[in-house]
């Protein structure tokens, strides 16, 4: 064994700034929420190569006195804790002290910071570690960081690191969370000279998505706002018509942090359990706000981490707003049938294929860019007959356009939709049209201007499965005595575990009794579904008693599962002809139930097209 000695310095500043500084991305993290603590209402973030050449990140901040900017370089020396107690009611972003030293090992930077109260500012130089230089330079207040060669004299480092694209988008995301965070900054980010987006940083939320993220998404977002006890959860929420195929635009802020949280992720999914299809994850932009003792984010390096002291609350917290959310909105999809097929195709193919390489290009789109492909054919004319050196500087002049008109959102450019109010009583209200292929009721909303499409089998299996998670939750399930009792054959390990959960099975429907060896006998079964169901639900339940033991103590999303399978199987199906009194019970169903507008499996039950959408296709 060797002798035990103490580490150098610049080993010790290296192994700290691995637990800070894992890539180009961290350091952008930990230099903008200086920025924003600093008070800053416009950050501009330049990156080349990934960040590996260069960051540089510009704020308006309060700056640095010039006294204090060799500590700035110091492990452990800051601006944001003074005492103990301070630990455990954190209110800024930053406060361990750690950024600036950990960045200044793995790099080369530059900073130049002036405060209000100074007549000139101060520039420090450090090169891995080492302080260079500090002296005065004219520049105006606020704070930049310029950091080059990231990891160079580590190897090592350098060696693991992503391609440039996945260590550019990892950047991004930061902005991206930060932004959406703070909508009273301006962001502007530039990635290898090329400008990406610009926020307004005009305290709205919904202003600031579209900017990043664009107008798709901006425009089908629900508003969410519900206190309950000391906590406070609002933000904006996809309807059920913008779902996305996994949770990488779902942002979670607590006290306007940006953390992950596999509780939260896990409440806000539950929330959407059986309303989005499988697979599919609503797109939330949640900020919540709790007293900071209630909370622990000092447990990880890049406070991207918090432990909550009491996690029921929360869950209450969820369960209420998410309920209320649901309730209050109408979630109705409008279906779009304009444009019509080949309608941008002017007669010339070449020249609509071209059109679609540019608009899905990700030079031109990134994710946040969108076009008018009627204004992009116009534009295309200009460039016919032109040779290919001239074609592509129209190209790109055409590109520029597109993205310098729609970098900045300005209210009077756009409109951005809020989810509309939920009419509890707008199904009954319909005029009913009638039915088409045994499968579809058309109806007539006269007050909107919209024709309205029902699918029969996805709205009656809503009603079947709330009315029957109704029933169990309240333990008021009606039950309907058979004619004849149903025998059914089993081991006897799996008759006497249904035997011994005899009473909990009364309170869903069942009625079972022992009937002898390998037989059980059923004779009563819930009201709401039919016997070849009611028999395959029991059958499912069995399976899970299989699993634990006691009814009490099954999942309950196992439980709503078999459900909504359950409820599949007993409604009116497709082909089936209806009339009209069945059309208007039907409806009647649908106003009374918590969310008429998807089925137990996530799929829509209804969608909508405006006299305006026909009128288009119809060329009025």
């Amino acid at each position: 064994m060797h002798a035990i000695k103490k580490l150098d310095e610049a080993l010790i500043a290296k192994i700290a700034a691995g637990e800070v500084v894992e890539n180009p991305a961290s350091i952008v993290k930990e230099l903008l929420e200086n920025s924003i603590d600093a008070g800053a209402d416009s950050i501009t973030i330049e990156i080349e190569k990934a960040g590996k050449k260069l960051i540089r990140v510009t704020d308006n901040g309060s700056g640095i006195p010039g006294n204090d900017l060799n500590l700035a370089f110091e492990r452990h020396a800051t601006s944001k804790l003074f005492e103990e107690r301070d630990l455990f009611e954190i209110k800024s972003l930053g406060f361990r002290g750690e950024a600036l030293a950990s960045i200044a090992a793995v790099s080369n930077m530059e900073i130049i910071t002036k405060t209000r109260q100074s007549t000139v500012g101060k520039r420090a130089l450090m090169k891995n570690g080492g302080l260079l230089e500090i002296g005065d330079i004219g520049t105006i207040d606020g704070t930049t960081v310029i950091c080059k060669s990231i990891f160079s004299k580590i190897p090592a480092r350098l060696k693991f690191l992503k391609s440039d694209t996945i260590e550019s988008n990892n950047i991004i995301d930061v902005v991206n969370h930060l932004a959406s965070a703070q909508h009273h900054i301006s962001f502007r980010l530039i990635s290898d000279k090329k400008h990406l987006y610009t926020t307004p940083g005009n305290r709205n939320l919904q202003d600031t998505i579209y900017s990043i993220y664009g107008k798709k998404i901006a425009n089908n977002l629900a508003r969410i706002d519900h206190f309950h006890k000391d906590m406070h959860i609002h933000g904006l929420v996809s309807n059920l018509q913008n779902s996305h195929s996994n949770r990488n635009l779902q942002s979670i802020y607590v006290n306007r942090r940006w953390i992950k949280s596999a509780l939260i992720s896990e409440l806000l999914n539950g929330a959407f359990f059986h309303i989005l299809e499988k697979r599919r994850y609503p797109i939330a932009f949640l900020f919540l706000e709790i007293h900071p003792s209630s909370i622990d984010i000092n447990i990880s390096p890049n406070k991207t981490e918090i432990k909550f002291k009491d996690e029921e609350p929360l869950r209450e917290l969820f369960r209420s707003a998410f309920s209320e959310l649901i309730n209050n909105h109408s979630w109705i999809g409008e279906e779009t049938i304009w444009p019509k097929p080949n309608a941008f195709a002017r007669g010339n193919l070449e020249k609509q294929t071209l059109g679609n390489a540019i608009v899905n290009s990700p030079e031109s789109s990134n994710h946040f860019l969108e076009t008018d492909a009627p204004y992009l054919a116009k534009d295309l004319e200009k460039v016919e007959g032109k040779n290919e050196s001239e074609v592509q500087t129209a190209f790109e002049t055409i590109l520029g356009n597109i993205a310098a008109e729609q970098s900045l959102p300005q209210r009077n450019n756009h409109y951005l939709k809020t989810q509309p109010s939920r009419n509890m009583n707008f199904f009954k209200s319909l005029k009913i049209i009638g039915q088409i292929f045994n499968s579809y009721i058309i109806c007539e909303d006269a007050l909107a201007g919209e024709m309205i499409l029902i699918d029969q089998h996805a709205a009656h299996e809503k009603v079947i499965y709330e009315t029957f998670k109704s029933q169990l939750k309240d333990k008021s399930i009606p039950s309907q005595v058979l004619l004849e009792p149903y025998i059914l054959n089993m081991s006897e390990t799996e008759k006497n575990l249904l035997i011994e959960s005899k009473s909990a099975l009364f309170l869903i429907g069942f009625s079972i009794e022992d009937f002898g060896p390998n037989v059980l006998l059923v004779r009563e079964i819930p009201s709401i579904f039919n016997m070849r169901t009611a028999i395959a639900f029991l059958e499912e339940l069995k399976n899970m008693l299989l699993k634990t033991t006691y009814i009490d103590s099954m999942k309950s999303d196992e439980m709503i599962y078999s459900i909504a399978v359950r409820a599949c199987h007993a409604a009116i199906k497709a082909n089936d002809r209806l009339e009209n009194i069945e059309i208007m019970t039907l409806l009647a169903n649908m106003d009374n139930l918590e969310n008429p507008y998807t089925c137990p499996h996530g799929r829509p039950t209804v969608v909508r097209i405006s006299i305006t959408e026909i009128g288009k296709y119809f060329n009025r």
